[in-house]
């Protein structure tokens, strides 16, 4: 508990600094070259209050904090497949992740819900984590 504690006292810091930051060293990316959604994904995460928003990074917000967002790639374009011909399958990738907002297993790469058997072309391999493991084990 006093890591989790560390680390949101770090992400809180780091959101604070953010205020600082010269907007004229870092302009804002026009409205009409942000991929749908992103503009007002970043103002509803701006209106959070502290309390919800301190422990997030926008990042994570963006890529699936809440859900599978528009702006990832489809399953088509990913060629991903319900069930993998081999030992590359999503519970063995690295871009797949267990949302406690949604139960779901998700891709930080592409929309929706995967399945632990499935597979894309952009598999990469990583061993599974605590909290994918179990996942497995309850699904």
């Amino acid at each position: 508990m006093e890591d989790e504690d560390y680390i949101r006292e770090q992400i809180s810091d780091l959101i604070d600094k953010q205020d600082d930051i010269d907007e004229d060293q870092y302009p804002e990316v026009p409205v009409e070259d942000m991929p749908d959604g992103v503009k007002e994904e970043i103002e509803r995460f701006k209106q959070l209050d502290d309390e919800q928003r301190d422990p997030q990074i926008l990042l994570y917000w963006l890529l699936g904090g809440r859900g599978t967002p528009p702006y990832k790639m489809s399953k088509e374009e990913s060629e991903y497949e319900s069930e993998s011909d081999g030992e590359e399958y999503c519970g063995n990738c690295e871009y797949a992740y267990y949302s406690n907002e949604t139960g779901e297993l998700i891709c930080s790469q592409i929309r929706g819900k995967i399945d632990w058997e499935g597979w894309c072309k952009l598999w990469d391999y990583s061993e599974p984590d605590d909290v994918l493991q179990q996942y497995y084990e309850d699904n």
